[in-house]
């Protein structure tokens, strides 16, 4: 495993380098996240907690993309073909990053409103990480239980509704109520 760090652009590269016999294999990967992983915190700590979740494995592998800005949103694929408008389906306002379809459309933050006033909570969220840092403080005040459950769901459930809601308007031409998400 080799690690740089450019301080020209403050980005750590990360290196996988193949066992000089047996080369890529599935082993060597796990040795090197294992090496590689708490060089980076944030990260870390992330990681850690979000594999630990009790909700089923897809929403787990969901919001790890999320967090780690991996979804396919208009935006990332307007990468490939660039005549697709970027336009959010939600609210065909703004363009369609993971940020903007998960706490900055119109539909999302109507969503957060509703579920974090239930439980008196304001929020405003200004990046993925403040989403999840909202999820960690009802965790950490649910007091165990039931409501530790409950409180461990929040963010993984409403970015699967909002992420799920989403797709059927594009895919099957639904239309998005706040009423039926």
């Amino acid at each position: 495993m080799g690690l740089e760090k450019s301080q020209a652009t403050r980005r750590i590269i990360w290196v996988w380098v193949p066992d000089p016999d047996k080369g890529f294999t599935v082993r060597g990967a796990y040795d090197w996240w294992s090496r590689a992983l708490p060089l980076v915190p944030a990260i870390h700590g992330k990681a850690r907690a979000l594999w630990k979740l009790k909700v089923p494995l897809k929403v787990k592998v969901f919001l790890w993309l999320a967090l780690q800005d991996r979804l396919l949103t208009k935006a990332r694929r307007a990468r490939w073909r660039p005549q697709e408008s970027e336009l959010c389906v939600l609210c065909n306002e703004d363009r369609e990053t993971t940020f903007h379809i998960l706490c900055e459309c119109k539909f999302s933050r109507s969503l957060w409103a509703r579920i974090l006033m239930a439980v008196g909570r304001n929020f405003t969220f200004n990046s993925l990480d403040d989403m999840w840092d909202v999820g960690q403080q009802l965790c950490n005040t649910a007091g165990g239980g039931t409501r530790q459950l409950v409180a461990e769901a929040v963010v993984p459930a409403m970015t699967w509704v909002i992420w799920r809601t989403r797709n059927g308007v594009i895919f099957r031409g639904h239309t998005a109520y706040v009423e039926n998400a």
